[in-house]
C-alpha cells in the first residue's frame, strides 16, 4: 500500500482528521504547522502585504469607475474647453443642489427675521 501522505490533497486530508485521534500525532502535526506558519510569515509575509494593498488599490479602482459622475469629472481630455464642460449634467446637477441649498438658506433667513420683527413690541 502507498504511504498515506502521499496520496492526493482531498484523500489526505481525511486521512490527517482520521490521525488527528491519536495525541502523539497530533501534538506534532500542529507544532509542525505552527513552525511553517512562522516560518512563512518570517520569511514571505510581504507576498500578504502586497495582495493586500493590491486589493484595496484595485478596489478602490473600481468604485472610482463605478461613480459615473466623478469618472466624467476627472477623467476629461485636457484639451477639452472648462466652459462647455461645466454645462454637462454632472456639474449642472451640483449645480442645481447648491442653489436649493441657497434658496433653502436664505427662506430661513426670511423667516426669523420676520418672527423677529413680529416679536418686538410696537413703537410707542
Amino acid at each position: 500500500m502507498k504511504n498515506p501522505y502521499e496520496l492526493p490533497e482531498e484523500v489526505r486530508w481525511y486521512q490527517t482528521l482520521w490521525d488527528m485521534r491519536n495525541r502523539e500525532f497530533r501534538t506534532t502535526f500542529l507544532k509542525s504547522k505552527r513552525r511553517q506558519w512562522r516560518l512563512f510569515w518570517k520569511y514571505e509575509s510581504h507576498l500578504v502585504y502586497e495582495r493586500v494593498i493590491m486589493g484595496f488599490i484595485v478596489a478602490t479602482g473600481l468604485f472610482l469607475m463605478s461613480n459615473a459622475d466623478l469618472t466624467v469629472a476627472l477623467f476629461r481630455l485636457p484639451t477639452e474647453d472648462v466652459n462647455e464642460l461645466l454645462k454637462q449634467d454632472v456639474w449642472r446637477k451640483y449645480r442645481n443642489e447648491v442653489n436649493e441649498r441657497k434658496e433653502h438658506a436664505s427662506k430661513m433667513l426670511e423667516e426669523s427675521s420676520y418672527m423677529q420683527n413680529k416679536n418686538k413690541p410696537p413703537a410707542s
